[in-house]
Formats: C-alpha cells, sequence, structure tokens
C-alpha cells in the first residue's frame, strides 16, 4: 500500500513539474500592465521588483540598451511586445526546474516635459515568493545597461 502511495505522489510531482515547465503563455497577460504613478525608484514586494527612471528626451536609446541586456540574458525570452511599440514582456526561467518568470519593460513619453519614463516590472507566474530573484535580475540587467 505505500509503495502506490508513494507512486501516485512522484507522479503527482512529475506532473506539477511538467506543468510548470510547459504551460501555455498568454502573452497579453504579460505584456498588459497597469503601472501606477511611481516616483523614480526601486519598489519591491513579494515575488515582484519594480524599478522607474526618468530620462530627459525620449528614452528610446535607453530602452535600446536594456532590451540588449536582457537579450543576453541565458533562458531569457521576448514573449510579447517590441522595441518599437515601446513595451517588451519578457520570460525567464530558472535554470533547474524551469519556473518562469515574467518581466516587462515599459517606455512612456512625458510629451509635455520632453522626458520619458522607463519602467521594469518582474514577477514570478507560480508561487508566492521568489527569494529575491526579480530584484537581483532586473539590478544586475539596470546595471549593465548603465541607465541611471
Amino acid at each position: 500500500m505505500m509503495r502506490w502511495i508513494a507512486f501516485l505522489l512522484l507522479i503527482a510531482v512529475v506532473a506539477g513539474l511538467a506543468y510548470v515547465r510547459f504551460a501555455p503563455v498568454d502573452q497579453a497577460r504579460w505584456l498588459t500592465v497597469k503601472y501606477p504613478k511611481l516616483a523614480p525608484g526601486e519598489y519591491a514586494g513579494a515575488g515582484k521588483f519594480t524599478a522607474q527612471f526618468l530620462f530627459e528626451g525620449d528614452g528610446k536609446a535607453e530602452l535600446e540598451r536594456l532590451h540588449n541586456v536582457v537579450t543576453a540574458t541565458s533562458r531569457t525570452r521576448v514573449v510579447s511586445g517590441s522595441l518599437g511599440q515601446g513595451q517588451i514582456a519578457y520570460e525567464t526561467r530558472s535554470a533547474v526546474l524551469g519556473f518562469p518568470d515574467y518581466t516587462t519593460v515599459s517606455l512612456t513619453q512625458l510629451p509635455l516635459e520632453g522626458k520619458s519614463t522607463l519602467q521594469i516590472f518582474a514577477r514570478l507566474r507560480f508561487g508566492s515568493y521568489d527569494f529575491g530573484v526579480n530584484k537581483a535580475r532586473v539590478k544586475g540587467w539596470v546595471l549593465r545597461a548603465d541607465l541611471k
């Protein structure tokens, strides 16, 4: 009897991990983000991290630098959006189990002020705590893209 319980438990764990690995990605869900109006800076929460930057001008060069850094990151791919749209959603998977994290980068023009804001919003898909992985990843990207 114990062998059957152990076998069924193993099947359940494998099925759960397979779902995490192969679950379909809703592209619109990860690209569409209702950003609150935030002052430039960093904001952390359970399983998520947001960084916002204010730039003089249109910010397109900064977005492109960040995009190049993000796409050079291993296990990271573009899920939706583009540089031309000014909004891009990325998926980054963990090395061992393939847990997905999603990061949305959005560039907004402030035409009356001649400035732009770049907001980076990283969050996990499964679970409620990411052990600071999203924060560390975004801060690394920001450092390598030389965003100030």
